[in-house]
């Protein structure tokens, strides 16, 4: 599991590839300079969700955590990701 401040990876389209082909479930958090603290309260009020998320679905997995700890999976990310690994077959 991968959680990171790097929200370019959602846009950068190799670093998301790099993301899907290693079968990573990865949360990146939506707002740049967000100190440790509001980190640590987004990832708090996050976790409950973030464990259900890794539980019920298998990587690759993209995922946003706002500031408030809201979490919302980027699925068109990973519907795109599987047309194309399925074009490639």
């Amino acid at each position: 599991m991968i959680l990171t401040k790097d929200y370019d990876i959602a846009i950068n389209v190799s670093e998301r590839e790099a993301l899907f082909n290693g079968r990573a479930h990865a949360f990146l958090f939506t707002q740049q300079g967000l100190t440790g603290a509001e980190m640590a309260r987004a990832i708090t009020v996050a976790s409950p969700r973030i464990k259900a998320l890794v539980a019920a679905h298998a990587p690759p997995l993209i995922a946003r955590v706002t500031p408030v700890g809201d979490v919302n999976v980027l699925w068109e990310l990973r519907k795109q990701w599987r047309k194309r690994r399925q074009s490639k077959k």
